[in-house]
């Protein structure tokens, strides 16, 4: 005849299986917590490394393009794919185009830098840098603190002029 209750035997093996079960979801969640922690550590760590770095900024040689940019103190600087003296001229043409009278220049070798005051007064400054292999930076600062927004107009400018 059988019993409507477990003996003793049947509970503590219904206790043992339950506390398997137990054990198997926490080592389950233990190890998809340690997993999910572990790729975070990844990320978080490649970031630290990659923090900074000039070349994931600008590319590498050839693939240099007009799309890429870096804002420090207030100066807005862009690499363009083509030479020192095209993008001199460019500069000065865009600067026309833009109203912008031109107060001061000077190119000497590598480098060149023009100043130019808009008709509002604010002043714009503008550096030219060859990086060679046919590549000069340009920066662009507008205002005594730099205006990203209107050095962007200017970098826009020159691009158009360069034929970019």
């Amino acid at each position: 005849m059988p019993s409507a209750s477990l003996s003793v035997k049947g509970r503590i093996s219904m206790i043992n299986f339950n506390t398997m079960n137990l054990r198997q979801e926490n080592n389950i969640r233990r190890r998809f917590i340690m997993k999910k922690a572990a790729r975070f550590l990844v990320v978080i760590l490649s970031m630290m490394f990659l923090w900074g770095c000039e070349l994931a900024l600008i590319g590498i040689g050839a693939s240099v393009g007009v799309g890429t940019y870096k804002f420090i103190e207030g100066k807005l600087e862009r690499p363009y794919p083509i030479e020192l003296q095209k993008a001199w001229d460019a500069t000065n043409t865009a600067l026309t185009n833009l109203q912008i009278s031109v107060s001061g220049s000077l190119l000497e070798g590598a480098k060149g830098n023009i100043e130019g005051v808009r008709k509002d007064g604010v002043t714009v400054y503008i550096s030219l840098k060859d990086e060679g292999q046919k590549v000069t930076t340009i920066g662009v600062r507008v205002g005594t603190f730099g205006d990203r927004i209107e050095a962007d107009l200017v970098h826009k400018e020159i691009a158009a002029a360069a034929g970019l």
